[in-house]
């Protein structure tokens, strides 16, 4: 009986031992594709940053009248990351404006006049400046800010 004892001892180590030996494999498995999806989310982000900013520049060069995909397909992708980059902290910054005034209007979030209010006042404030940059790009009378 005491053979059987120590045979059960030995199949619990030797279990404990590749548990031990996948743990470590998993750990490793985990972090690669941890590091996989930090990678794929960078690239999605600097993709749709630069195809931002070659929109951007696109428009730009068609508005002054040049051939504008001839134009963007000579400007360094680094540009485009650039002028991307610069619509997106724009944005970022008016997005942030934008619900910390709706915070200060309401705080609670409730259903009133005043959140009402405030929140026309910030769809209209963020609408204002396109009515005062008039474009005539593309053909006909445009509104943009590009």
């Amino acid at each position: 009986m005491t053979e059987q004892a120590g045979s059960a001892d030995d199949g619990a180590k030797d279990g404990r031992r590749r548990s031990q030996g996948t743990g470590l494999s998993d750990q490793l498995v985990g972090v690669a594709v941890g590091a996989l999806k930090s990678f794929a989310t960078a690239a999605g982000v600097a993709t749709f940053v630069a195809v931002t900013g070659g929109a951007i520049t696109w428009v730009r060069f068609y508005s002054a009248g040049i051939p504008a995909d001839q134009a963007v397909a000579k400007v360094p992708r680094e540009q485009l990351l650039v002028v991307g980059s610069w619509s997106a902290v724009a944005f970022l910054l008016v997005g942030l404006l934008a619900v910390l005034a709706a915070f200060v209007l309401d705080e609670g979030g409730t259903d009133s006049r005043r959140s009402r209010f405030g929140l026309f006042a910030l769809a209209t404030l963020e609408a204002w400046p396109q009515s005062f940059w008039p474009s005539t790009s593309m053909g006909g009378t445009r509104f943009c800010l590009a």
